[in-house]
């Protein structure tokens, strides 16, 4: 106890979740001989959406698994647990607006910019409350915010 470090839980930090995915890939692939090159944008995307309760030792476990099960190249979403994919469906309340059908990459983005607004516009633009209501930080939903130029 002679330095106190205070790392904010993984949840709060969802830009580090592909360093460690893609971290974690390149260890859990070489331990078990496998040629697999990454993820697809998709899965990241998918990952960085989860909670993640169990912190960096919960990702480190599945990204273990997949490996493990995997006989591709490119880890695609549908080799994501299938209660991983059920939380993050949940995690984001049914729209009261049209969904766009997918098209891009970005179409992700795009849903995530429209989900912070949406919750923004519900809690009378409370940013404490906003941040709080979507799970995340603050200091993330002022990221949020200015990397899709939102106005608020």
């Amino acid at each position: 106890n002679v330095i106190l470090l205070e790392v904010p839980p993984l949840r709060e930090r969802p830009e580090d979740i592909p360093l460690l995915a893609n971290h974690y890939l390149r260890l859990f692939a070489a331990k078990n001989r496998k040629q697999i090159s990454g993820f697809s944008q998709g899965t990241l995307d998918l990952l960085s959406l989860y909670g993640w309760p169990g912190n960096v030792r919960e990702l480190k476990n599945i990204v273990e698994r997949i490996v493990v099960l995997s006989n591709t190249e490119v880890i695609e979403p549908s080799q994501i647990p299938q209660d991983i994919k059920a939380v993050t469906k949940m995690s984001i309340p049914p729209a009261t607006h049209t969904i766009h059908q997918p098209t891009k990459e970005n179409n992700l983005q795009k849903m995530e910019a429209d989900l912070i607004k949406q919750v923004l516009h519900e809690t009378n633009f409370n940013k404490s409350l906003a941040a709080k209501q979507l799970g995340i930080s603050r200091r993330t939903l002022y990221r949020k915010i200015e990397e899709y130029k939102l106005e608020v």
